[in-house]
């Protein structure tokens, strides 16, 4: 693929490209986790805890997502 560079430049446009697939494969995923009873793995804390939770993702100790809650 071939894509001339100055008039993106000019116009102040970008291409850009993602691994994870396009709304159609988001979508499909998206279905087949509700299908199938698959629930993200999230550890949760109150807003009060923020450092704390902050502190876990800097020591590389929260295993995949970790989630403020507000209540």
């Amino acid at each position: 693929m071939s894509i001339p560079l100055f008039p993106l430049l000019t116009k102040r446009r970008r291409i850009m490209a993602s691994p994870i697939g396009g709304r159609a494969m988001i979508n499909e995923m998206l279905s087949i986790a509700e299908k199938f009873g698959i629930e993200p793995i999230v550890e949760v804390f109150a807003i009060a805890q923020a450092n704390e939770a902050m502190q876990k993702v800097r020591d590389n100790q929260v295993r995949y997502r970790a989630v403020l809650t507000v209540s």
